[in-house]
């Protein structure tokens, strides 16, 4: 009788282990795929007009999801990404002026398709003749 009440203690143990970490792994993945942060967004035309956003992301978003959610935008698909040629009232031709594209104050290296969102970083489109 000792060793029924002993196995049947054991796999109430084992259950209650088990669905314990079922429930903690749940809350860390669920946790980690909500991870969200928020970066600020300033566009600039020709005559210094300017206006800035702060913008919510989550995980999975890119930065091109971002603008077209947040912006009115018109930007072209090529074989180096996309290039933006309009956001919001700032219009471009790329020929006589572009969209010159300044991350955490520095020159970008990458266009709007290669950007990464970074929680609390700024990104500056400024208008800019060629």
């Amino acid at each position: 009788m000792r060793k029924i009440i002993l196995k049947i203690v054991i796999a109430l143990l084992v259950i209650g282990v088990s669905i314990g970490a079922v429930q903690i792994w749940n809350r860390t993945v669920k946790k980690g795929n909500d991870e969200k942060g928020s970066i600020t967004i300033t566009i600039k035309d020709l005559s210094n007009k300017e206006e800035s956003k702060t913008i919510s992301f989550k995980k999975e978003d890119t930065f091109l999801e971002v603008l077209d959610r947040e912006y009115d935008i018109r930007y072209e698909s090529g074989s180096y990404g996309a290039i933006l040629y309009d956001i919001d009232w700032i219009k471009t031709d790329f020929k006589n002026t572009y969209l010159a594209i300044y991350i955490d104050g520095k020159y970008a290296t990458v266009g709007i398709s290669s950007i990464e969102l970074v929680d609390g970083m700024k990104i500056l489109f400024e208008e800019t003749v060629i």
